[in-house]
């Protein structure tokens, strides 16, 4: 009995030796790089931390122009969870608005120079763009440890993200980071440079700065943004190199993913799917229709986890969490977060002034649209009224007249916007013609080569009397089929006419809207035009001509008659 004990022994020393074992080899296996940055980039944003160690961060830009630009475009999903169920209140996609108000000059000097060369992926015009950092990664275990504790020690969870954190911890995180940057590395942080005292904040991000960077951001084209339920993928790559969730195939798992396990989506970041759900800012909104319901409730979190089945690791998937359980802080073993950086939106008289300058553009009068300016006439009004209850209905009229001056300056933006991707489709309509007519005139002279030749095998002396009758019934085939293809040649050169003086009609047009608005429009539409798939490249091709066509019609007043067919019929030769 006692041998059995002493072998019994042996045995669970040993086990334990075995198991202490593995796991100091998987210990000595989680690095600092891969439990903070384990795929460095040059243009990673970095954060210092707490022992030597990093948070990485990727610029999102606002592909609009200045305080008061904003992307308007659709979030949530129509497919994700229950949406089109009787339950469609969850995700139901509905219109949001994005903007920001950090923009290049507030980054640190040493790293102003890669963001430019960021903002030229999107645009070459030289002008700056409002932006947001999000953070690259989830935030770790190890990360999350060092921050709140001090505690830097490397353990086999350590590259994991951290989870079982209430929204209230989340938010704690951020707070100690913010102070600790401020003590120790004040230099790291976006800076107001009219009032050094508003520095970058470090938050949460809210559902609108997740999303948008989720399906990629800046680098994929609105279209993509507004009517996929992902972004575009690599090449042969699947939505499971992506991220971990439960594609109902796999074997299940009980834990996410080292950070960086997976592929990084096109803003750069990576387990945007699936991985551990993550904490919005925001509490949570039923959707109505095409708005968020006014009820807030508890905190959102978006992005599922590997848990979630395909559905819910949509971008647009949204569900919703509690602060409190009855049990005390709310927190679950698939939820975690990330963090971003912005800043406040006035944080100077000169930024105050900066946007007022803005709002008054935006809120000015088309006096191409009117004969009088209402807003002029009210202020006159304004000016001499002398009764106190006169004042107060020419205050109340002029802000109203404000207010319907910057819906319908919007509304000529996007109506602008719009007709310039008109010409564009118009363009690549006439190319798809252009082509057809080509591959019909290049079957035309192959169809009347082949009828030349028979007709002087069918003549020749030396041909077989069994292949001359082969030939002669095979003649009548192709002349029809010749026949044929001339009369569809004719309908695609009536087709490229009708096309045709639609585009010149549509180019007419341009001189209706105000030039500086068209271009600033088109300069626009070009950073939209994102890819290297044969489709965008067509797109691209088009836009060119269209901008040259402008530039004919606006600026040099030559008529949309004097340009070529070839010009517009035609791909160029690269």
């Amino acid at each position: 009995m006692a041998i059995k004990k002493s072998f019994s022994l042996i045995f669970i020393i040993l086990c334990f030796s075995l198991t202490s074992s593995l796991e100091a080899q998987i210990a000595r296996k989680v690095s600092v790089e891969a439990a903070t940055n384990p795929k460095p980039d040059s243009y990673d944003y970095l954060l210092p931390l707490p022992c030597g160690l990093v948070m990485s961060f990727r610029v999102v830009f606002i592909p609009e122009k200045g305080y008061l630009g904003e992307v308007a475009t659709y979030f949530g999903s129509d497919t994700a969870g229950s949406a089109g169920s009787s339950q469609n209140f969850i995700n139901r996609k509905h219109k949001g608005y994005l903007g920001s108000s950090l923009s290049i000059e507030n980054l640190p000097p040493d790293f102003q120079v890669k963001a430019w060369e960021l903002k030229k992926q999107l645009s070459d015009d030289g002008e700056g763009r409002q932006l947001y950092l999000m953070g690259k990664y989830e935030v770790t275990n190890l990360q999350y440890q060092a921050v709140m504790y001090g505690d830097c020690e490397l353990t086999p969870e350590s590259a994991r993200p951290v989870t079982n954190v209430s929204w209230h911890e989340a938010m704690d995180f951020t707070a100690k980071l913010m102070e600790y940057a401020l003590a120790n590395f004040p230099d790291s942080l976006p800076r107001n440079q009219e009032d050094a005292r508003n520095v970058g904040l470090i938050r949460l991000p809210t559902e609108e700065e997740w999303e948008f960077a989720s399906r990629g951001g800046h680098y994929v084209s609105q279209d993509n943004l507004a009517g996929e339920e992902f972004f575009p993928m690599e090449y042969d790559k699947k939505l499971g190199d992506y991220g971990l969730y439960d594609d109902e195939i796999s074997p299940a798992v009980s834990a996410p993913a080292w950070i960086g396990t997976y592929l990084p989506n096109p803003a750069g970041l990576y387990d945007t799917i699936g991985n551990a759900s993550e904490f919005i800012f925001e509490a949570f909104q039923m959707t109505l229709g095409s708005r968020l319901h006014g009820s807030a409730g508890g905190p959102i979190h978006k992005g599922g986890s590997f848990r979630s089945l395909k559905k819910d690791v949509t971008p647009g998937a949204r569900q919703e969490f509690a602060y409190f359980f009855d049990t005390g802080l709310a927190r679950s073993g698939d939820l975690g977060f990330r963090v971003a950086i912005s800043a406040v939106n006035m944080g100077s008289f000169q930024r105050l002034e900066q946007i007022s300058s803005e709002y008054g553009e935006a809120t000015q009068t088309d006096n191409t649209l009117v004969e009088n300016d209402p807003l002029r006439l009210v202020n006159q009004l304004l000016m001499d009224a002398e009764n106190p209850n006169d004042q107060r209905a020419y205050e109340t009229l002029r802000a109203s007249i404000l207010d319907y001056n910057f819906t319908v300056n919007e509304q000529r933006r996007l109506s602008t916007r719009s007709y310039i991707w008109r010409l564009v489709y118009g363009v690549l309509s006439i190319r798809t013609n252009g082509v057809r007519i080509q591959m019909l005139q290049n079957y035309i002279t192959a169809i009347e080569d082949a009828i030349s030749k028979t007709k002087q095998a069918i003549k020749a002396s030396d041909t077989q009397p069994d292949v001359r009758k082969n030939l002669q019934s095979k003649l009548p085939v192709l002349e029809e089929t010749l026949r044929t293809y001339k009369k569809t040649l004719t309908d695609y050169n009536t087709s490229y006419d009708v096309q045709r003086g639609l585009y010149d009609n549509l180019l007419l047009e341009a001189k209706g809207y105000p030039s500086d608005l068209l271009f600033e429009q088109l300069s626009m539409v070009k950073q939209d035009i994102k890819g290297d798939d044969r489709f965008i490249l067509d797109l691209s091709h088009c836009f060119t001509t269209v901008s040259k066509n402008l530039d004919l019609v606006v600026n040099k007043q030559e008529k949309p008659t004097q340009i070529k067919r070839a010009e517009l019929e035609n791909y160029p030769s690269s």
